[in-house]
């Protein structure tokens, strides 16, 4: 009997070369070539309603060709992308390929993705479809995929994460010790066991909206962003006398009412339609929200209309920030935002909605332990026998030098008010009404530069360097010691002469910057020194 020896198989080809298969390329969904039309024909509406009116007021026929162009364009603005992107995810790479003239080509290595988000607006929504951001933390350009179908969106999301992780898993298993030695002396590679999705475990969670919450919403003046652009765009196309004319029923029924009457009836109106705008659009941002944490990971989804969600890599993150704005501590209630790179805009991105004080300081406690667990930093020495909560340790006051800083400064800062108040005065003759506006510009001054020294302050726990500052928002940022890039020190002239410094600590997030002002020299070194032993010691034991 003859026998046959099996051929070994064939060699796979490196993923993106010639010889793989062309179906490992993947497409985006069709129906992207409605979306794209869409969100085009959104920017350029307005500016193409002006021309078409435009060339129809100046020729008898109207425009059909310039039309018809113009739809054209908008049936090849959806087609070229559709017909000339193409993604691939191999074990340990993802490669996009875009562009018809101007081509580009993005690959990035798994072990280098740190988050992947996926939102969807209304549009999104309507089709089915979604959007898919990578981004890597090394600058602020993120991969986009805009736009796959739900179910695609979620399931490459899902592969790119499991990937990446065991990716990084591989690459911290190859820099470290191989294993023992062997018995010619030589070390013997040890498994490794590589983390698979199957066998991650279920994701713990941190926080779901309350809708109790919902009386932040008007403590928040975000809205009136909102407000203000629909104002703008509602002027676009009426005009003021036009607007007048059509408010003037309203007017002269209120003035029929009597001037104590009417004042109260529009101020209850305003009042009214801000609940209405600011509750609706806490609604619409954060409906559905929750927050959870997986072994490496956070995650967190929302939106009502349009969704979005975020994963933060807790390797990567740096710290948080709580902001207490005025109106918002006056109802006790504050804002959590990560500060992480590669994450949101700017290495920033909210992990709570405008929610109670003690939630926003619960909750980032808890992201700060599970960062602190997983850095990708080697602890530091303990600065302390007993540790503290960053978010509730008192801060450490910087005494009288700062706060006489502070209130001259908000004095200056007030001066072009007085000013303005006193040149009206002097043209159309100082009366009662100009004095009581300075002294209120004065007092107001006054106040701004009390509330920014009781803002003012630092402390320094077991693992983190707290700085407090703000003026009408009171803003605690707390960054991980071992994230710590170094320090910087200024000294303006004026400081100088106080015995003041501004102490500045980056990092590698947010504004990649935390800014403690007009501290004593001596307090300011010593906090340098302990927060990074050795850094700073010459300098510390000079003083």
């Amino acid at each position: 009997m003859s026998s046959v020896n099996p051929q070994p198989p064939p060699t796979p080809a490196p993923a993106g070369t010639p010889e793989e298969p062309a179906a490992q390329w993947q497409r985006l969904d069709a129906r992207m070539l409605l979306l794209r039309p869409i969100e085009a024909l959104k920017e350029i509406a307005l500016p193409f309603v002006i021309a078409v009116v435009g060339l129809t007021a100046t020729s008898d026929q109207p425009p059909l060709k310039f039309v018809a162009l113009g739809g054209l364009g908008m049936v090849l603005i959806g087609t070229v992308p559709w017909l000339t992107t193409r993604y691939l995810v191999s074990e340990d790479q993802l490669r996009v390929r875009t562009g018809l003239i101007n081509k580009k080509r993005l690959t990035t290595n798994l072990d280098r993705v740190r988050t992947v988000d996926v939102t969807a607006s209304v549009l999104h929504r309507v089709l089915g479809l979604a959007k898919v951001e990578v981004g890597t933390g090394v600058d602020t350009q993120r991969i986009e995929l805009n736009a796959l179908s739900t179910a695609q969106a979620e399931a490459l999301a899902r592969t790119l994460r499991t990937r990446s992780a065991a990716a990084r898993f591989r690459t911290d298993a190859a820099s470290e010790d191989p294993g023992p030695a062997d018995t010619d002396g030589s070390k013997a590679p040890q498994p490794a066991v590589v983390p698979s999705e199957a066998e991650e475990p279920p994701a713990d969670q941190l926080a779901t909206i309350e809708w109790s919450w919902l009386r932040f919403a008007p403590l928040s003046l975000s809205r009136l962003v909102v407000i203000a652009g629909a104002f703008g765009l509602l002027t676009q196309f009426v005009t003021l006398t036009k607007l007048i004319e059509s408010l003037r029923g309203g007017y002269d029924w209120l003035a029929a009412l009597g001037a104590f009457v009417a004042g109260l009836v529009v101020v209850v109106s305003l009042l009214v339609g801000w609940l209405i705008v600011s509750m609706g659009g806490y609604v619409v941002a954060w409906a559905g929200y929750a927050l959870t944490a997986g072994p490496r990971t956070l995650h967190f989804s929302a939106g009502l209309m349009s969704t979005r969600s975020i994963t933060i890599e807790l390797g990567k993150l740096r710290g948080v920030m709580l902001d207490e704005p005025l109106l918002l501590r006056l109802g006790r209630g504050a804002r959590l935002t990560a500060l992480a790179t590669g994450v949101g805009v700017g290495g920033t991105t909210s992990l709570l909605p405008p929610a109670p004080l003690r939630v926003c300081r619960t909750v980032g406690a808890q992201v700060l332990e599970r960062g602190l667990a997983d850095s990708e930093h080697a602890p530091l020495p303990s600065v302390r026998d007993q540790d503290a909560d960053p978010l509730t340790v008192a801060l450490i006051p910087h005494g009288g030098a700062a706060r006489r800083r502070c209130h001259v400064r908000s004095q200056l800062a007030h001066l072009a008010w007085v000013a303005v108040v006193a040149v009206a005065g002097g043209w159309f003759g100082i009366g009662w009404w100009e004095l009581l506006a300075i002294a209120a510009v004065l007092v107001w001054a006054v106040v701004v530069g009390e509330l920014a020294y009781r803002n003012l302050g630092h402390a320094l726990t077991r693992d983190h360097v707290v700085i407090g500052s703000g003026l009408l928002t009171r803003r605690r940022t707390v960054v991980e010691r071992a994230g710590a890039l170094g320090w910087v020190i200024d000294q303006s002239l004026f400081q100088r002469r106080a015995g003041l410094v501004t102490l500045t600590l980056p990092f590698a997030a947010g504004s990649e910057r935390a800014v403690l002002r007009d501290v004593p020299v001596a307090t300011a070194l010593r906090l340098a020194d302990r927060a990074t032993p050795g850094l700073l010691g010459a300098f510390a034991s000079a003083t």
